[in-house]
């Protein structure tokens, strides 16, 4: 053989290799595969460069040098050492390596298996298609498993099954055969249908708090409104003998029932977020904002509001969010006449909104506890609500991948409620036009 031959070899073969590599590397950064198919692969790349190095090299042809034996060891240290399984099959599907990897993950000694078919690593179904996959690419090169990663099943020697992620290549002249790397994944199987089952049993969960709240809200009503129209009724018939106790009596029923009626259409309300695709669209907050205060009661309060941007999100779930962030702070205010800023604020990843208020302020104690349904910090004989409002805050803004959570007020007393809402790709330039607006420059 000609001196040149061995290195010319060498150079194509590191060509090709570096080149498949480059490949492969713009294929997992564009996502068009993943990273145990490029794993399996690349360690198919690295035992053919070693078989291929070991069969060009001159001297290991030409007999038994000191260079042979070392290059025969440090493949077997190669082959032996790898993490994964590793098989490698001759032509007619015997198997003639298989490494240390490979007898924990399927239970046998090599010894057991060399020189046997490796269907006897398949289950029956797997096995009986083997030899005509093999035999059909042998005749015509259409590909099956092989330079292709996919998920089959194994089978080990105490005769369980479990699944495996496989990677097959094929060896090149003159060594010829098939080498499989195998890596046992039923861990990752097991917690990917854990994970399954657990969004099947909160699938069931949401349709079930659908179906009470639609029951609560239809069925529980009629009665409700059937013990308001009495209790109306004896107030106009015997209201005016009554005595100034039991008008009180009287007065403290009709606001439990308007209460409960409260309640139950919060909780209609509370468990359709979510339940219906909402559309998202580019929405203008200062304008959602200010048509949020012109609905409430706000009369005895000062409500300054800063410059807001155009976001890309649901309008329903936003005028919800607004709602209940300002009528909270008006509904639970100690005072008569109060302070309200609604303010905002960009960060570097998220837009950042914030309703302050000069009331009483929120114990540190109760900071999260308020998020919760049917939560109120005063007596519900004091304060008429549902104690739902921030609970659908919190809702809201989990759906969104956004937070809340209860920061200080900008006035000399109270609490802020700061929502961090992730902005997204294209708001940038609304952001802008927004500012440029508002005569920011």
């Amino acid at each position: 053989m000609d001196k040149q031959t061995p290195q010319l070899g060498y150079f194509i073969l590191g060509f090709i290799l570096a080149g498949t590599g480059a490949v492969l590397s713009i294929l997992l950064y564009m996502d068009l595969v993943s990273s145990e198919f490029i794993f399996g692969l690349t360690g198919i790349f690295v035992l053919l460069a070693g078989l291929v190095w070991y069969f060009t090299k001159p001297h290991v042809k030409a007999g038994n040098t000191r260079e042979g034996h070392q290059a025969v060891s440090e493949l077997a240290a190669l082959f032996d050492t790898a993490v994964d399984s590793i098989i490698y099959i001759d032509p007619k599907g015997d198997i003639r390596r298989f490494n240390k990897a490979a007898e924990g993950v399927f239970g046998y000694q090599k010894e057991e298996v060399l020189g046997k078919n490796v269907k006897l690593l398949m289950p029956d179904h797997y096995a009986d298609q083997h030899d005509k996959f093999l035999s059909d690419y042998q005749l015509t090169g259409q590909k099956k498993i092989i330079g292709i990663g996919r998920t089959v099943i194994g089978l080990r020697k105490n005769g369980t099954q479990f699944p495996m992620d496989l990677s097959v290549g094929e060896l090149p002249p003159p060594i010829n055969g098939y080498v499989g790397i195998i890596r046992d994944v039923s861990e990752r199987v097991e917690s990917e249908s854990r994970l399954l089952n657990h969004a099947r049993d909160l699938a069931r969960s949401n349709e079930d708090l659908a179906q009470f709240a639609y029951i609560a809200s239809h069925d529980l009503k009629a009665p409700l409104r059937a013990i308001d129209n009495l209790a109306g009724w004896i107030d106009e018939k015997v209201g005016q003998f009554m005595d100034e106790e039991c008008q009180e009596y009287m007065q403290l029923l009709r606001s439990r029932v308007n209460r409960l009626d409260q309640l139950l259409s919060s909780l209609l309300e509370y468990s359709r977020i979510g339940q219906q695709e909402q559309n998202h669209e580019t929405l203008s907050l200062n304008s959602i904002i200010k048509n949020v205060i012109d609905l409430m009661d706000v009369e005895q309060f000062s409500i300054e509001m800063d410059d807001f941007p155009d976001i890309f999100a649901s309008k329903t779930e936003i005028e919800i969010l607004f709602r209940n962030l300002i009528g909270n702070s008006i509904k639970h205010h100690d005072r008569n006449e109060g302070r309200i800023r609604v303010a905002y604020n960009r960060r570097e990843q998220h837009h950042e909104f914030s309703v302050h208020d000069n009331g009483p302020g929120i114990p540190p104690d109760m900071s999260s506890k308020i998020f919760t349904m049917f939560q109120t910090l005063q007596p519900r004989d004091t304060v008429e609500g549902s104690g739902m409002g921030l609970a659908f805050v919190k809702k809201i803004t989990e759906r969104n991948n956004a937070s809340v959570l209860v920061g200080d007020s900008c006035f000399d007393r109270g609490a802020a409620i700061i929502i961090r809402w992730p902005s997204k790709k294209g708001e940038a330039n609304e952001i802008q036009r927004s500012h440029v607006a508002a005569g920011g420059g």
